[in-house]
């Protein structure tokens, strides 16, 4: 039962970088959430 993803083998490179680009955006952007978050108010 599995999807059209589970058929897909060709990872050339441009799918690599994007993989890459949108992991390490998803990181960057979970700790600069948490970072501020933390962080307390300064007025």
């Amino acid at each position: 039962m599995g999807g059209a993803g589970g058929s897909a083998t060709d990872y050339g490179t441009v799918t690599l970088v994007a993989g890459g680009t949108l992991v390490g955006t998803g990181l960057l952007a979970t700790v600069w959430y948490l970072r501020r978050r933390n962080r307390p108010y300064r007025l």
